[in-house]
């Protein structure tokens, strides 16, 4: 699914397209109906992360065909069929972003030797401006995705609150209650989100998500807070001899060992539905530059759903562990509800982060002998997009997936109490 219908630079040099990504903040009018909403722009979130990814593996490719032509310019152009060799990889990359060509020139202005010079000239300028538009674009888009975030943790507020109430009145009911539950009740929407379609296992999954939640969240900020600063400890112009400017960034190692942290992750609810990648060669680097090269490759996958058998229906809860999964259920929402000052100082981290990004884009050189220094940049920019974005998965995973597995517990809850009725 895309978020930039059109592409994401051609999306977010649309002024047209960027009001219709705007999310509609009327309260809903169940909790529901707020999570229902929440899940969708959560989908939106994952769908602009992964375009952002592509974006910037775009830049990064448009980047080395330029280097290609620069060499050959020296030795007089583009011939043409490696012209058009790059003319197809280029006007691909060009449909994807939505970018329209201004001044890359016609194949046949590299069949003739005296215009071969000048037309890749005018190649190599077209490429390096549409990278300017790109990483201009990826930080726009990155805003657009902090928007989406805010939104998203605002229906997922609104339904907590009203979830909140809901537990309220159950443990209202369920002390005024009498007679035992007995019986099964329905499955469905409690199960999927636990995990799980034993009464046990998603009394375990409600009880023990509240403390991953916590891990998960500690996670996110402190990747952000590191990304946030990292800008401040790289120079550019460090860049010489044997050493790059990589070697001496040495707050890239917080970000680092940070985000290999995920790797230790066992938690039971959370973490069977987290897949890293981050190389076995990546948990023994010990210099920076090693660290950029590990985490420009760094990735997260999130899985909706664990694995399990599923069961139509599930042995009602007794009237003790009704009130044992509302409380933890309350746990996990008042957490939830006391984090708003975490998720604004994360946007803004995530900011501060692609800003860096795209000064590394702004600052890199150009001109001969600078190929390495040039590299390196691209190395930079690549890790801190990949670990922003990482960031920004992982955070409306665990926002949603925990609002999900407390609303599980209450519904199992509910349809529990509801057996008592029957049973009287």
């Amino acid at each position: 699914m895309s978020i930039f219908a059109k592409g994401l630079v051609a999306a977010m040099e649309d002024e047209t397209q960027g009001a219709e990504l705007a999310i509609d903040e009327a309260g809903a009018d169940s909790a529901e109906a707020d999570l229902v909403e929440a899940t969708d722009i959560s989908a939106d979130v994952e769908a602009g992360t992964a375009e952002v990814d592509q974006a910037t593996a775009d830049a990064d490719t448009l980047e080395r065909i330029a280097d290609t032509a620069e060499t050959a310019e020296a030795e007089g152009g583009l011939d043409p069929v490696a012209a058009e060799i790059a003319e197809v990889a280029v006007e691909s990359i060009y449909a994807r972003l939505g970018v329209q060509r201004s001044s890359y020139p016609a194949l046949e202005s590299f069949s003739g030797k005296t215009g071969r010079k000048r037309a890749t000239q005018l190649a190599i300028e077209d490429i390096k401006e549409t990278v300017k538009k790109i990483w201009a674009a990826v930080v726009n888009a990155f805003q657009k995705i902090v928007d989406f975030v805010k939104n998203m943790w605002k229906k997922l507020m609104d339904g907590n609150r009203k979830l909140l109430a809901r537990i309220n009145a159950l443990q209202k009911k369920a002390a005024a209650s009498k007679g035992e539950t007995s019986g099964n009740v329905k499955s469905s929407g409690i199960t999927k989100p636990a995990g799980s379609a034993d009464k046990a296992g998603i009394m375990k999954a409600v009880a023990g998500v509240e403390t991953e939640l916590v891990s998960m969240e500690d996670w996110t900020q402190k990747i952000v807070a590191n990304l946030g600063g990292l800008f401040n400890g790289i120079d550019i112009s460090q860049s010489g001899g044997d050493e790059s400017f990589l070697d001496k960034s040495k707050a890239i190692m917080d970000v680092y060992k940070s985000a290999g942290e995920i790797t230790k992750f066992n938690g039971a609810i959370l973490g069977p539905r987290i897949e890293s990648k981050f190389g076995e060669a990546a948990q023994s680097v010990s210099t920076p530059k090693a660290a950029w090269e590990a985490l420009k490759d760094f990735g997260l996958t999130i899985k909706e759903n664990i694995p399990f058998t599923d069961k139509p229906e599930i042995e009602a809860l007794s009237r003790n562990e009704i009130n044992s999964i509302l409380k933890d259920a309350e746990k996990v929402i008042k957490h939830n509800l006391g984090q708003s000052a975490a998720e604004a100082k994360f946007n803004a981290g995530i900011m501060k982060a692609v800003e860096s990004a795209k000064k590394l884009a702004e600052t890199a050189p150009d001109g001969e002998g600078k190929s390495a220094i040039v590299e390196d940049s691209r190395i930079a920019q690549r890790a801190i997009t990949v670990c922003g974005n990482n960031a920004v998965k992982m955070f409306s995973f665990a926002a949603k997936t925990g609002v999900d597995i407390a609303k599980a517990g209450i519904d199992y809850a509910e349809r529990s109490l509801a057996t008592v009725k029957a049973a009287e």
